[in-house]
């Protein structure tokens, strides 16, 4: 196959965020396919701090790949530049794929393109966003249908859910642009604990943001409950963005000495935690993808999560899948019979669905739907 693609991986400047690991895990499973490619271009910022550590994979993976060059550019994504005067770049490559990992796709592309929606957060989610929430979500809405009108574009979905929202929200667009593409997860490091078993008390987990829509003021009542009327040894442990929105949950827990915040945790900080919970702890009420719960099914471990968007498409069997809007009691109840199970947990034939080199053979070769 005489594959030639422009890939677009300039949001790795920012190297903590979602679409930053997103791109890079991505860009490692197109080398996989490297014999399918005669000439991969990949964009990044002129800027880039040449100490991260996404630039520093990125940098291994054109090492070790002939088909692959770095094209550095001074424009920046979420910038008037990228949206105006990209195309001038990516026009000049008129026989190459454009490839952007994102809904805002550059005005004015004339080769093939494909983009990706991961979520509908900003139209489906009250609250999400807080300042000119209004403002904002027009924005958002007029990029995104700009995007999937234009002639040379199809859109990628990260999962079914995301794939029926869009339709939802956008019915005028021809079904045939779209397409369903999974990823996988982004958890680089797995190291096993040096700590003794015996001195790892009982817990469960939870990392995400405190945005409304990750029901974390149900998951706290649900586990106070849980101790008080269960009888439930261990702690919740809490990790990731500490900024509040509609709930100080700092304020919420002052009286529960059996919640803990640990704040933004590191890959082998969070390898730590999934090895050695007692359970995920995920009652999202909406989510793209949900990558805790792909994260978490690494390490078989019991996932509690729930019944809605995507959850169930990246969801075991051995997972407990509820409505995250039932009762603090019902849901308690389901929860402690769940962790009483005796049940041994194998997730290895369910993961085998999921990995980046799969994802790039969809996206990029293998252009069927799912």
């Amino acid at each position: 196959m005489n594959k030639k693609i422009i890939f677009d991986a300039r949001h790795i400047s920012i190297e903590y965020s979602g679409l930053g690991r997103y791109s890079l895990h991505l860009l490692e499973g197109l080398i996989s396919h490297t014999g399918q490619i005669t000439d991969l271009i990949i964009l990044i910022e002129s800027s880039i701090n040449p100490e991260n550590s996404l630039y520093k994979r990125l940098c291994n993976i054109v090492e070790n790949c002939n088909a692959a060059r770095l094209e550095k550019v001074s424009i920046k994504t979420f910038s008037f530049s990228h949206y105006f005067k990209l195309h001038k770049l990516i026009n000049k490559y008129e026989n190459h794929e454009y490839f952007y990992p994102h809904f805002d796709l550059p005005f004015g592309i004339k080769n093939q393109s494909q983009f990706v929606i991961h979520d509908l957060f900003p139209l489906i989610v009250k609250g999400y966003m807080v300042k000119n929430a209004f403002l904002k979500k027009v924005v958002f809405y007029l990029l995104c249908m700009r995007s999937l009108l234009a002639s040379s574009s199809s859109c990628i979905a990260i999962s079914i859910s995301t794939f029926n929202d869009i339709l939802g929200y956008f019915p005028f667009v021809n079904r045939q642009k779209l397409r369903v593409v999974h990823s996988s997860d982004c958890l680089s490091i797995i190291e096993t604990n040096s700590e003794n078993k015996e001195d790892i008390k009982p817990f469960l987990f939870f990392i995400g943001d405190r945005r409304p829509h990750k029901n974390l003021k149900k998951m706290i009542d649900v586990f106070t409950l849980l101790k008080k009327n269960y009888g439930y040894h261990g702690s919740f442990i809490i990790a990731g963005s500490t900024n509040n929105f509609d709930l100080d949950i700092d304020s919420y827990i002052t009286d529960k000495k059996d919640i803990k915040i640990v704040g933004p945790v590191s890959d082998k900080e969070l390898s730590f935690y999934y090895q050695n919970m007692d359970s995920l702890f995920f009652l999202s009420k909406y989510e793209g993808f949900g990558l805790p719960i792909l994260e978490a099914a690494r390490f078989n471990k019991k996932i509690i999560t729930s019944n809605t968007s995507s959850l169930p498409e990246v969801t075991p069997s051995s997972g407990l899948m509820l409505t995250p809007d039932g009762s603090v009691e019902d849901l308690t109840s389901s929860i402690a019979n769940y962790l009483k199970l005796p049940i041994t947990i194998e997730n290895k034939t369910f993961l085998a669905n999921f990995s980046w080199s799969k994802t790039a053979c969809k996206i990029f070769f293998d252009k069927r739907n799912i």
